[in-house]
Order: structure tokens, then C-alpha cells, then sequence
């Protein structure tokens, strides 16, 4: 069972990691990320977008035992990480809030709806630790392995009975922490290249500058 939702899980990772990679080719959405200073109605814009991925995360997971084995942490926490916690939080509202509504009183509906704003502002707070830079990728990576485990004990804490609980967590607990955590590594390292692409910019205007002012300097010896 566990083999199988592996298999299945990571089948439907690859959708949202190619949105994941087209949204990185987007010259509208580089800018947005490459920016400082986000307003706050373009954070909003960013919890919208991210909000939406974490719902598409939801509808492509794996139904396991009246709950759904799903690679929507990925969505919430990436916009926390590149927009901030409030960029985070949103996303995670808008994805927990729609997790909880679409499954009212479902066994892991409430502690599923809980974790993913969780989820959202672990997020927010690696934004404030790696910024609008290159981002280690193992911070990112080693945040999914601690939300999931939050998550499973929320599961455990909350859902009802308590016996299908342990059941349920013994199934997807693996699935869903090794096949997140590759999905989160392998999005972080289109987002780097956005930011690899912005450094590599500005080191051919750096030496543009400089090939300029090597050319121009034995004219401006000899006076204006």
C-alpha cells in the first residue's frame, strides 16, 4: 500500500512541478519575486496564486483511508519562502481553509486545514532567514520533513477514532515526507535560477562597464 501511493503521489507531483517551473520562465512573475519591496497588493496577488497551487495539490492527491495523501505543502511554503509570511499565511489559508470546506467533518479534514497554514508560515519564516537570494536548498527540505511530522501529529491529535488515525499515519507518512521533500529540492532549484539568472545579469553589466571605461581611459589621459 505504502509502494502504491508512492508511485501515484509522485505521478501527480510532476503536474505541479511543471507549474512550478512555467510560473519560474515568467517574466512577470521573476520580476515580482526579484523585488524588495512587494506591495501589499501584490502579496496578495502572490497568496492568490500560491493559494491556488496548494488547492491544485489537493484535488491531484491520493484518497488513503477517507483522507488524501497530497504535495500541497509545497505550494504554501514556496510562496512563503519567496514572498513572505504574509504571503505564506494567505496561501495557507486559502489552501487549509478549502482542504477543511471540501470534506467537512472527514476524518483528517480539520488537522489537514490546520497544518497547511502551518505549513504556509514556516514558509513566511524562511523568508526572513535566506531573503531575495540564492536559497540553501536543504533549509527548505529539512522545513517539509518538520511540517509533515507536525502535520501526521496533528492527524493524530485530532482525527477520530484514534485507531485509524495510527493507521492512516503509518501509510502516508513515508509517501508524503520523501516524495515532498524531492518535489520542495527540485522547485527550489528553479527558483534559484531566477535568482542565478538576476546575478548573471548583473556581472555581464559589471563587465560591460568595465570594458567600457578600459577603452575610454587612454582617451581621457590625453584631456578632454
Amino acid at each position: 500500500m505504502i509502494l502504491e501511493v508512492i508511485d501515484n503521489l509522485a505521478n501527480k507531483l510532476g503536474i505541479l512541478i511543471m507549474l512550478v517551473f512555467f510560473l519560474s520562465r515568467v517574466r512577470v512573475f521573476k520580476k515580482l519575486i526579484l523585488k524588495k519591496d512587494i506591495s501589499f497588493s501584490e502579496r496578495i496577488i502572490l497568496s492568490l496564486i500560491f493559494g491556488g497551487m496548494g488547492i491544485m495539490g489537493t484535488y491531484y492527491g491520493i484518497p488513503v483511508m477517507g483522507s488524501i495523501a497530497n504535495s500541497r505543502i509545497i505550494a504554501v511554503m514556496i510562496g512563503g519562502i519567496l514572498g513572505g509570511p504574509v504571503v505564506g499565511l494567505g496561501a495557507g489559508l486559502i489552501a487549509g481553509f478549502h482542504r477543511w470546506v471540501i470534506d467537512i467533518g472527514g476524518i483528517t479534514a480539520l488537522a489537514c486545514g490546520i497544518s497547511t497554514v502551518i505549513q504556509g508560515a514556516i514558509g513566511g519564516y524562511l523568508h526572513k532567514k535566506v531573503g531575495n537570494k540564492m536559497i540553501n536548498i536543504w533549509y527548505p527540505v529539512s522545513a517539509v520533513v518538520i511540517a509533515e511530522i507536525i502535520e501526521m501529529f496533528l492527524i493524530l491529535a485530532i482525527a477520530t477514532p484514534f485507531s485509524t488515525a495510527v493507521a492512516l499515519v503509518k501509510i502516508i507518512i513515508l509517501p508524503m515526507t520523501a516524495i515532498n521533500s524531492m518535489g520542495m529540492m527540485v522547485s527550489i532549484i528553479f527558483v534559484n535560477n531566477i535568482y542565478g539568472e538576476q546575478e548573471k545579469t548583473a556581472a555581464m553589466n559589471a563587465q560591460l562597464a568595465l570594458n567600457i571605461a578600459n577603452r575610454t581611459l587612454p582617451f581621457l589621459r590625453e584631456g578632454l
